[in-house]
């Protein structure tokens, strides 16, 4: 075996970032503290920063040899930046995380260990605490399992900052759609099990999610999920019309995953206004920040749901379809 095979990552782990300066350090100082058994690389992928994230990445990569900062401003989004990160990797499994989290402790090799049996793997959300003054959501998504969308009954999806694919399986539906401004996480999990792929959920992986503090930033990202879920919508009509609900969620076949139903705030567009009229009630009663959020959310998401995606915009076809979309008769 040659010293580049010898030496060549069993892991990468992709990181987009824009203007991430003041919370990527500790994210960087979450993945220098990993040091697993195997060689590895730390990909940040600078999505056309403004502020300085790029030279304090080059900054940390003199004490941490596994970094290497990607130039990923070519196409702006998340979705983008991550495929730029994937098209540079050097390693055949992919691991996922996001600027403004923290992973936790033996998340590299947990990883490494996963994708060695599994095609797909999402870990545990666990929420850092806000101050009870900060305006803050009550709930978090994947604390206790992936989660089923009534959209498509019997598939689950996981969020892009605790997810781990292996690169043969990312490349081969086409990696993150650049196009979708939001829920292209949710997006890429649906196609990997059209595709065939099971999604498995690791609760030992965890990654220390930072909540969104502030009306404008709780209101802004409720937006972005509620339009995103109309997109979804279009997107995956004619397979919903079409296909027959796998019997078990996670895959076609197979073991199955824990499983929790999308039942948060983010996801009952229908009575938001019953909703937010008795929150509203509440929060007049006594002040709490987190009702407050809580309100802000589903505002944010009721108006996010009023965007009707371009019919022009394109549509995935069920498995089997031909080349027009349409099942063979």
């Amino acid at each position: 075996m040659s010293r580049d095979a010898a030496d060549a990552p069993e892991l990468s782990v992709i990181v987009p970032a824009f203007d991430a300066a003041r919370t990527i350090e500790v994210q960087l100082g979450a993945l220098l503290d990993q040091r697993p058994d195997h060689p590895w690389e730390v990909l940040v992928c600078d999505n056309g920063s403004s502020d300085g994230t790029p030279d304090l990445v080059r900054r940390w990569g003199r004490r941490m040899p596994e970094l290497r900062l990607v130039d990923a401003s070519a196409v702006r989004g998340p979705g983008a930046a991550r495929n730029a990160g994937a098209a540079a990797a050097r390693s055949p499994r992919l691991a996922f995380c996001d600027a403004d989290d923290r992973v936790g402790p033996g998340w590299v090799a947990g990883m490494r260990r996963a994708l060695d049996v599994h095609d797909v793997v999402a870990g545990r959300f666990e929420t850092v605490p806000t101050s009870r003054w900060h305006v803050a959501v009550s709930w978090s998504p994947q604390e206790h399992g992936l989660t089923a969308l009534d959209l498509l009954p019997g598939f689950v999806t996981a969020g892009a900052g605790n997810l781990g694919v292996r690169a043969e399986a990312f490349r081969s539906v086409g990696g993150f759609d650049p196009t979708a401004a939001a829920r292209e996480d949710d997006d890429l999990c649906l196609r990997l099990q059209l595709a065939g792929y099971r999604l498995a959920f690791d609760p030992t992986l965890v990654l220390r999610v930072r909540r969104r503090e502030g009306v404008r930033a709780v209101y802004r990202q409720a937006y972005a999920y509620g339009a995103g879920s109309r997109w979804l919508e279009h997107r995956y009509a004619l397979v919903a019309r079409a296909l027959p609900a796998p019997t078990e969620p996670g895959g076609r076949d197979g073991e199955t995953a824990p499983v929790v139903r999308a039942t948060t705030v983010a996801s009952v567009p229908r009575r938001a206004s019953a909703l937010t009229a008795r929150a509203l009630r509440k929060v007049a009663r006594l002040w709490n920040p987190t009702d407050v959020a809580d309100v802000v959310w589903r505002a944010g998401w009721a108006r996010g749901r009023r965007v009707v995606p371009s019919t022009s915009a394109p549509q995935v076809p069920p498995p089997g379809a031909r080349s027009d979309g349409r099942l063979p008769s």
